[in-house]
């Protein structure tokens, strides 16, 4: 698959076990996938990303064959770019890694601890948020701290990249 193939809008989701925090992730979630960020065009995603500590643009070519892209097809152009242009408003919000901690603590020691944090975001969240941006029915996972494979159950898989 080439990007030509992919929409603005659609979710990507990075598989990797190469570093220490996508092992602990795909790991600690039973996933195959550790990251997710949208596809905003030209070649572009957005993404809550963990090693820089905040939301930034990244060129889709890094993570090239190691991608799944889903999609909603029935969604409009209008929609697809509010959708990219929520994300593209995130850009410079400071990554949760506290919240990994939380994750950790959750799912390996499956103790569930209270957790409030509206001013930083991790990288499903985020993507979850966008969809929800464009209305309610489009929220990708009811869960307050979605995982990646919480927020792939409602996309269509299209390929890889």
């Amino acid at each position: 698959m080439d990007t030509n193939n992919i929409k603005i809008g659609d979710v990507v989701a990075y598989y990797n076990s190469d570093g220490f925090v996508s092992s602990a992730i795909t790991s600690l979630t039973h996933s195959k996938y550790s990251h997710v960020a949208i596809y905003i065009g030209s070649g572009m995603l957005v993404e809550g990303d963990g090693y820089s500590g905040h939301v930034k643009y990244k060129p889709i070519i890094e993570y090239k064959n190691h991608l799944g892209i889903y999609t909603l097809d029935f969604l409009t152009d209008e929609q697809r770019n509010a959708i990219a242009s929520y994300m593209e408003s995130k850009v410079g919000l400071k990554y949760d890694r506290l919240l990994l901690l939380w994750l950790f603590i959750k799912y390996k020691l499956h103790i569930k601890l209270p957790y409030i944090n509206d001013t930083k975001v991790v990288c499903s969240e985020i993507c979850n948020d966008a969809y929800k941006s464009i209305g309610k029915e489009y929220e990708l996972s009811k869960k307050r701290f979605p995982i990646p494979d919480d927020i792939l159950k409602k996309l269509k898989f299209i390929g890889s990249y």
